[in-house]
């Protein structure tokens, strides 16, 4: 047999690693999850093991692809949930992956032992000297008794490392072991606690001012000098600084200093924000169609966080201008007082007015979620165009008023919330009160409440309800006082502000009470900033209680488009009446901006 000589050996390695490549570039054959099968399970249910696997079974609407390596890794995860829910012994027996090679579906099946269920004895503390035993157990999410789960080990080990660090022992360091008698399957827990140095606050170091003042900065913070260390603490002070909107970061630490000192300094890391900003924005919506807002403002004048801000805005149904001031710390209490001055020119469906005035706002924020204020306001209005025939003429309504209100807000954001609560409460004393005179007195209450329900699917509801007593009846509250509904805000079925009494003419004459409730709203995001929402509404306005009843409730329906722009929320809706009444329209468009509650 004659050997090939170079050439040819060199031909044949080429052949060769040419049909390798090509055998290597050849795509792996895909096999879509048909179905997910787990046996040998009494504890938990397949669906609570199968959130434990990234390996699932197809749907209609999405097509799941087999990986070994995958599923093999989910494998590890089942037993090392079933290990940490406290059944030690458990393992995965054996599982079997059938390939269905005509259709190119895997049908899988877990056969997995669970084992006996192992409970807690008897729990231990060691090296407590500052805390008693009994504090320390208010902070154990663990019991005796119970099952051994590891994940409140570790819940209980984090929560005694938090109540050392708010107590000033920032080098505490906190150990478990666990030690198991197979026979019974009975644990004994042990906390090894090494307390370490307590520390007080010593220096407070301020960096990053340029424009701000430093009084500005150490009246937010809820510590002070010679205090013990509270970790707690640090961390409030840093949201509230950045709560003020004076900075874009805001960074506290504790500087390490000689071991033997019990002394930490602080060391805060501000970056200031622009201070001032000159804001023009252009806009069109359906009531008020073409519209345009300059304002032009300061967060931080001179360095001391008050506010001052001039706003002008103009549309074909509105004119203004308004000035305002914030003062955030009203002589050196955090109380904060806001006043404003305005004029403006306003044309609703029945009437114009023309108002000047301005508002006095003093409040508090008590506790983190809510605060209460009072409003003084003072008004100069007037009618004209009255076009509602009773009320062809109606005499200056001047406003002097005070609004007492209750906020509770647990909002994750006020303009694109996803979730929380909203409530507020507010009662309106109206007349020459210093005189002992009162012309009408006005409430109002207010409720919203947002749950995502999925990743991208988002629930939100609002009631509103609001009442007006009057002695001399509806004829004594002027036009631009009362309650109106209907619109982009709220029943969008119906024309701006007719969805209430309206005259012979159908014009709307308003009413003394408001019942709103938007029963669902579902915020569907479809595609990046594209999103659609479906919505349901019930309400109307009425004149006396007596006209309170279900018969008169009227109903809106409708779905609309969102495209949540970097300018704002731009939204179109098509609301639908299903009682239409009095030669109402039974479809209504909007165009607006931002949500409608």
């Amino acid at each position: 047999m004659r050997r090939p000589d170079g050439k040819n050996l060199i031909k044949i390695l080429l052949i060769l690693a040419a049909m390798s490549s090509q055998l290597l570039a050849t795509p792996k054959e895909k096999y879509s999850i048909e179905s997910v099968k787990i046996e040998g399970n009494e504890v938990f249910s397949d669906e609570r093991l199968r959130k434990t696997m990234v390996t699932k079974t197809s749907s209609f609407f999405k097509t799941r692809t087999f990986y070994m390596d995958v599923f093999q890794n989910d494998l590890e995860n089942l037993q090392r949930f079933y290990r940490q829910m406290g059944f030690l012994d458990a393992r995965i027996e054996e599982y079997t992956v059938r390939r269905d090679t005509t259709e190119k579906r895997v049908h899988i099946t877990i056969q997995v032992f669970e084992g006996p269920r192992t409970y807690i004895e008897a729990i231990t503390i060691f090296g407590n000297q500052f805390f008693s035993e009994k504090r320390l157990m208010e902070e154990f999410t663990l019991r005796e008794e119970e099952p051994l789960l590891r994940s409140r080990i570790e819940s209980t080990t984090n929560n005694l490392l938090t109540l050392y660090a708010n107590n000033g022992f920032l080098d505490a360091d906190i150990s478990s072991d666990v030690t198991v008698k197979q026979q019974s399957q009975h644990a004994f827990v042990d906390f090894i606690i090494t307390e370490g140095k307590r520390y007080r606050i010593g220096d407070i170091h301020i960096s990053g001012l340029e424009t701000t003042q430093p009084f500005v900065v150490k009246r937010e913070l809820t510590f002070r000098k010679g205090e013990v260390v509270d970790y707690s603490k640090l961390l409030k002070s840093q949201r509230e600084l950045y709560l003020t909107g004076l900075f874009q970061g805001v960074f506290i630490s504790l500087e390490s200093t000689d071991p033997e000192d019990s002394l930490r300094n602080v060391h805060i890391d501000i970056r200031e924000a622009i201070p001032s900003q000159l804001n023009i924005a252009v806009g069109y919506g359906t009531v008020e169609k073409a519209r345009i807002r300059t304002e032009v403002l300061t967060d931080n004048f001179r360095g001391t966080a008050r506010k001052l801000s001039f706003a002008a805005k103009a549309s074909f149904t509105y004119r203004g201008a308004e000035a305002s001031f914030t003062e955030p710390w009203t002589l050196g209490t955090p109380f904060r007082t806001d006043f404003n001055l305005s004029a403006e020119y306003l044309e609703e469906p029945s009437y114009n007015l023309r108002s000047i005035g301005g508002r006095l706002t003093i409040g508090r924020k008590f506790l983190a979620r809510s605060n209460t204020t009072i409003t003084y306001r003072h008004e100069n209005n007037r009618l004209s165009d009255i076009k509602i025939a009773e009320f062809q003429t109606q005499p200056p309504n001047n406003i002097r008023s005070l609004r007492l209100s209750f906020i509770y807000d647990t909002r994750n954001n006020i303009f694109n919330t996803a979730n929380g609560f909203y409530g507020e409460f507010g009662n309106e004393v109206i007349g020459p009160f210093y005189r002992r005179k009162v012309d009408f007195m006005k409430g109002t209450a207010e409720l919203k409440y947002f749950r995502p329900l999925t990743g991208s699917t988002i629930f939100a509801t609002a009631f509103r309800f609001g009442w007006i007593t009057a002695a001399g009846g509806l004829d004594k509250i002027p036009l631009n006082e009362r309650f109106y509904a209907g619109g982009a805000g709220d029943l969008r079925a119906f024309e701006y502000r007719k969805a209430g009494p309206l005259d012979k003419n159908g014009l709307p004459v308003g009413g003394k009470i408001k019942l709103i409730w938007n029963l669902f709203e579902i915020r569907q995001r479809v595609y990046k900033m594209f999103g659609i929402a479906l919505f349901g509404e019930i309400g109307n306005i009425y004149i006396e209680p007596s006209e309170l009843t279900l018969r008169n409730l009227r109903q809106s329906l409708g779905a609309g488009i969102r495209f949540n722009s970097p300018v704002g929320l731009l939204r179109l809706d098509l609301g639908v009446n299903p009682d239409p009444r009095n030669n109402e329209d039974p479809t209504q468009i909007y165009f607006s901006v931002g949500h409608p509650f």
